[in-house]
């Protein structure tokens, strides 16, 4: 875990922030004696961030107050309501519907998210108004929410004399080119383990790549909905947009990675096993290898192209931007408990962890967050694993603040059932890795579970719960 740099306020100063959302320098010659603050903070699958707050707490709190963190599994969290007492939930995007519908979370106001010490306006555009809302209003504060990116083998590209895939045409040609071993010189491994590419494709991920790849081909001016009509909540999984991501995500993935996590496919980069590598650069952990200085980080590819559905044909888009980033894959938010009892403190308490003092205190312990403000861009060692060169975590860094400032996104599903709607995308794209399928049977297949699983989870209230999370 990243070495957390301390700094400690007076336990009075402290407690005037959880009540009044003061900063310290504001505050600190007018406090007497405040009242003692007790909350129950509840984190979901995420015992570092648990930890971190923990610990920090521990350091400049006081026995006067109490401030209780606990970590809960999702399922644990979800299937036992009584756990459910607390004052805030530290989560991840994709169960923001979930936890909405259930109406155990509330929405922040202006004035809150006005407040300087949360400095809401420096967060990432597309983390602001996309992620962290339900139905037009604003449910919980970011602790950052990473985009996959493309990490590459700079080397080998100068050598072959090529640029990094702007397009996922050129991804593909670019794996074609690398099927071949490059020269011994260039590489560790043996001719056996080489593969071009390499795509985290493990449990739900799998999902998570075909809508990254397909993002840019549903970015159409006239498509307001990528995942299903909005109306009659048809499945559009099926479509020509991303049965073609499909097809070309099979020419270029294998069946041994759908064994593979986000952080597997940047070691195997590391290790000379690939000339490129899909994945996240995670703030935690060590790295001591000396290949980071053959690596460099760019964007995933993107396209021009998108599909449109009512002229049932394929077209250029005029904003001349290749990249559509595709939100919620990663990261961690945080809530207001519907059942606190001190709202001020719990409010303060998130502007605290989250605001402008401490962001880049607690959120990097957690190996599923970024950097999420325009002033972390300066700072992009505090959000890299030790040991990682300093020009690897700018690029990094870079491409977040670039691809989270777009206008245009696509999202992961994030309806009540959702992970179930993930893991049935997942499965049978695995099918057609393996060859068992092809694409087009694949999503076909996907579209109708995915009409089963909607009737099971929400028969009555899908189309408007799908609306609401992209707040139309």
């Amino acid at each position: 875990m990243m070495t957390l740099l301390i700094r400690t306020v007076p336990y009075a100063v402290l407690c005037t922030i959880l009540l009044s959302g003061c900063r310290p320098s504001e505050t600190e010659k007018e406090i007497v004696t405040p009242r003692p603050v007790d909350l129950v903070v509840i984190v979901i699958d995420d015992p570092a961030i648990c930890a971190a707050i923990q610990e920090r707490w521990e350091l400049e709190g006081d026995e006067r107050s109490k401030l209780t963190v606990l970590n809960v599994t999702s399922d644990d969290f979800l299937r036992d309501d009584r756990s459910w007492e607390g004052d805030l939930v530290i989560y991840a995007p994709r169960q923001i519907g979930e936890l909405t519908q259930r109406n155990w979370i509330q929405p922040f106001t202006s004035q809150e998210l006005d407040d300087d010490n949360l400095g809401w306006l420096d967060v990432f555009s597309l983390l602001r108004l996309r992620e962290c809302n339900w139905n037009e209003k604003t449910y919980g504060v970011t602790f950052g929410s990473p985009v996959p990116a493309l990490f590459y083998r700079h080397d080998l590209f100068s050598a072959a004399k090529v640029s990094p895939p702007e397009t996922w045409k050129q991804y593909t040609e670019l794996v074609e080119h690398f099927e071949k071993r490059p020269a011994a010189s260039a590489t560790t491994t043996s001719v056996d383990n080489w593969q071009a590419t390499i795509e985290p494709l493990a449990g739900p991920a799998a999902a998570d790549m075909l809508l990254a790849r397909a993002a840019g081909y549903v970015s159409h001016s006239g498509t307001l909905t990528a995942l299903f009509d909005s109306r009659t909540m048809a499945p559009r999984i099926a479509e020509a947009p991303f049965i073609r991501a499909a097809e070309e995500m099979l020419q270029v993935v294998a069946p041994n990675m759908l064994s593979m996590n986000a952080e597997q496919s940047v070691d195997a980069l590391l290790e000379g096993r690939c000339a490129m590598a899909i994945g996240y650069l995670e703030p935690v952990g060590t790295f001591d290898s000396v290949a980071w200085n053959q690596i460099s980080v760019t964007h995933l590819p993107g396209t021009l192209e998108s599909y449109d559905r009512r002229l049932k044909q394929w077209d250029i888009r005029e904003d001349n931007v290749p990249h559509i980033p595709l939100l919620a894959t990663r990261g961690r938010i945080g809530s207001i408990a519907k059942r606190t009892k001190n709202r001020l403190a719990a409010v303060n308490m998130l502007i605290w962890l989250a605001g402008r003092t401490w962001s880049d205190q607690v959120a990097p312990a957690s190996e599923h967050t970024a950097a999420y403000r325009t002033e972390h861009v300066g700072a992009a060692a505090l959000w890299a694993p030790r040991g990682v060169p300093d020009s690897i975590s700018d690029e990094y860094i870079r491409v977040q603040a670039d691809l989270l400032e777009h206008q245009q996104s696509v999202m992961v599903p994030r309806l009540r059932g959702s992970q179930r709607l993930t893991m049935a995308l997942s499965e049978e794209l695995a099918q057609a890795i393996r060859g068992e399928k092809t694409a087009e049977e694949a999503l076909r297949e996907v579209a109708k579970q995915w009409e089963t699983i909607l009737n099971e989870e929400l028969p009555n209230t899908a189309a408007k719960e799908y609306r609401d999370s992209l707040g139309l």
